[in-house]
């Protein structure tokens, strides 16, 4: 199939083009899909070369089906070749990521998003983010970029990524809502210091909370 042929399809028949065909797309090919037709085009068999070969017009226009298909190997392969692309995408783009894809987005992209982004952002998502994975993350994460969590994105975190966080973060949590207890027990006696009275109130159980924490001596 030559480039022009390609070039030529429109959405109908996009749809209709076998994996093993889409596999064997040269990225001049690639790059010459019009607008139109891309989303009928099957993103998930593309190879981290043919990835590379979108523009960054052609990536903003992949439906939301296509960019959750995006694998962690394609996710990644996005970021680094367009560094901006997942930093700048809608609150829609980000919440549509495959949870075990998240992680691909890398620590740089993540600190980056909106609040909207990051309101975004499921249960799923942020508890396939894991201790360590993007490194760098967890100690990273400011309170606003905490805040910014839905009570139920919250919940996701791993125990490991909340002992991970700035107390100066802590201090500055909103609500403790999210908190389960396997969170509170977490809390190293340090972040405990950083709660405050106000905080306590707004847990979803105060008493349970209290009770979880390995350092309740901490309080101030």
């Amino acid at each position: 199939m030559s480039t022009s042929t390609v070039a030529g399809l429109n959405l109908r028949f996009m749809k209709y083009l076998p994996a093993n065909v889409v596999q064997g797309l040269s990225q001049a090919q690639i790059a010459n899909i019009s607008l139109d037709a891309l989303q009928g085009l099957d993103v998930s068999v593309l190879t981290s070369t043919q990835i590379d070969a979108f523009s960054d017009s052609q990536l903003n226009q992949l439906s939301l089906g296509q960019i959750a298909s995006l694998n962690a190997a394609q996710v990644a392969e996005i970021a680094l070749k367009h560094p901006t692309f997942w930093s700048a995408a809608s609150a829609a783009v980000l919440g549509a990521v495959a949870p075990n894809a998240v992680a691909s987005l890398g620590a740089r992209t993540l600190l980056r998003l909106s609040a909207s982004q990051i309101a975004a952002l499921s249960a799923a998502q942020i508890g396939a983010l894991s201790d360590a994975d993007p490194p760098g993350v967890w100690p990273s994460v400011t309170a606003s970029w905490l805040n910014a969590l839905t009570k139920s994105a919250f919940s996701g975190l791993h125990a490991g990524a909340v002992a991970q966080l700035q107390p100066a973060a802590i201090a500055l949590l909103k609500s403790l809502a999210g908190f389960g207890l396997d969170q509170a027990a977490a809390l190293t006696a340090q972040q405990t210091a950083f709660l405050t009275p106000t905080q306590l109130t707004t847990a979803a159980d105060a008493g349970a909370f209290l009770a979880a924490l390995s350092y309740p001596s901490a309080l101030s």
